[in-house]
């Protein structure tokens, strides 16, 4: 009788079905924010190197000090990571390589903003999202570097460091010269 009775008791259930489900559920819902957050933040970095890349494009010169505005800029447009942002700004010519072998590319000055950033070389340029040039046509490369810590670690990611580049030709000016 009282096994028929403990069979047909559902007082309980309920409470032991939110406690078998509800790690789960969290999980899913902390796991959700986080993969949102992080692709939140890396469309913000794209467009905020779009902006500045288009900045510099319609300029006709860069000095150190509007570089050091379009860095503040960054950071302003990224409120919420406080260190470790970067800025890379280069002006890339192609030449005509020897013997008549297609483009070279060649960087005609750099200049770079925050923490670990170097100079760009001839050797660093992105050569597999330059567009189809002429020989002595000038782009403009803007790279930014953008770290990300995720809120909780435990769902799958991990701290990133991602830098963005596009390339945009001057819009107004045959080239955007940088003036020391």
């Amino acid at each position: 009788m009282k096994i028929k009775h403990f069979n047909s008791d559902e007082r309980g259930t309920i409470t032991i079905e939110f406690v078998i489900w509800f790690p789960f559920l969290f999980a899913w819902f902390v796991g959700t924010v986080v993969f949102f957050d992080a692709y939140k933040t890396r469309s913000h970095a794209a467009k905020v190197t779009y902006t500045i890349g288009d900045i510099v494009a319609r300029s006709e010169f860069v000095s150190p000090g509007v570089v050091d505005n379009l860095y503040l800029l960054e950071s302003r447009m990224l409120p919420k990571i406080r260190n470790g942002l970067g800025l890379r700004i280069s002006s890339v010519t192609a030449r005509s390589a020897p013997g008549g072998g297609g483009l070279e590319y060649t960087v005609d000055w750099t200049a770079v903003r925050g923490p670990d950033v170097a100079p760009m070389t001839d050797a660093d340029i992105p050569t597999g999202i330059m567009p189809t040039m002429v020989p002595l046509e000038t782009v403009i490369i803007t790279e930014t570097y953008t770290p990300y810590v995720p809120m909780a670690d435990w769902v799958g990611l991990q701290t990133q460091y991602w830098r963005t580049a596009i390339v945009n030709s001057p819009r107004f000016f045959p080239a955007v010269t940088f003036v020391p």
